[in-house]
């Protein structure tokens, strides 16, 4: 497949000048039945990553899969754009927040990948690459006591449960904090001897056993954590004149979002209080198709 996709990529060398030389835009045209693999083809031979625009999420999701075929080793990643109603008032998917935030973090990691995105999920507001610049950095020997951490967490945004099982939760058995970091793919263990960062090892969601050890992380507070998105809430929570049930609980959750609490819906209001979209993340060599 690489000697295939080096053979198409040959083909439409001539055509890429403008973009090595800096250039804005570059017009291609490739039949219907091409695209995938020509996308596939320019990308593959790239050292940042490539954003794969399309009309729809149909189509993005029916397009992700065709540069699976042709994409080898290099990552494929979607974008997926948010299904809830402008009014619905409904608790989050977990494996869609995931997902957004994996396609998120490998366009700012600046790596060779693929990510697809329907026009409507680059358009959605989210919190932008900031957030992680507010987090709290751990690694190992740091002083911190595990009741710190937890306090810190907890006032991130952090849920605190039994087991760290999805991104925004954390789990605390005395002196070991499972932490399941906001936009991370898998949870950490941080285990402490007294007030010591002994160790932080990362730890397979499924047998919640250490697969690898690292020695720092920086753990992001939840979107509507931030103080930008806090201040946004309180202007929000101010501006609401109509009554009504609806318009009680909307208030309710701004209050919560206003004063640093955690509301049932963050993604609900996520949109709401930041005004980043997916071309926030990307970096000065990233691809737009």
């Amino acid at each position: 497949m690489a000697s295939q996709l080096a053979g198409v990529r040959a083909a439409v060398e001539g055509h890429l000048g403008g973009v090595a030389r800096g250039r804005e835009a570059v017009a291609l045209g490739a039949p219907e039945a091409a695209k995938p693999v020509t996308m596939a083809a320019l990308a593959s031979g790239r050292e940042g990553p490539t954003l794969v625009l399309a009309a729809s999420p149909g189509r993005a999701s029916l397009l992700a899969e065709e540069l699976a075929l042709y994409a080898g080793d290099l990552p494929v990643v979607s974008l997926p754009a948010g299904e809830r109603l402008p009014y619905e008032l409904a608790e989050d998917d977990p494996a869609a927040i995931a997902e957004r935030d994996r396609a998120l973090r490998q366009l700012r990691a600046g790596e060779p990948a693929l990510v697809v995105a329907s026009w409507a999920a680059v358009a959605e507001y989210w919190a932008g690459p900031e957030v992680e610049a507010a987090g709290t950095q751990v690694g190992v020997g740091a002083t911190l006591a595990p009741e710190a951490l937890q306090r810190r967490l907890e006032a991130a945004g952090y849920r605190l449960e039994a087991l760290a099982e999805e991104p925004g939760v954390a789990a605390r058995r005395g002196g070991i904090l499972d932490v399941f970091p906001a936009g991370a793919e898998e949870p950490l263990r941080i285990e402490f001897f007294g007030d010591e960062v002994e160790s932080i090892r990362r730890i397979d969601l499924a047998t919640q056993r250490s697969i690898e050890r690292v020695e720092s992380v920086v753990l992001p507070p939840r979107a509507s954590h931030t103080p930008e998105a806090q201040a946004r809430a309180r202007e929000l929570r101010d501006a609401i004149t109509v009554g009504g049930e609806g318009a009680e609980a909307i208030a309710q959750e701004l209050e919560l979002l206003a004063g640093g609490e955690r509301s049932r819906f963050p993604g609900y209001f996520e949109p709401l209080l930041n005004r980043a979209t997916a071309f926030d993340f990307l970096e000065p060599d990233t691809l737009v198709i």
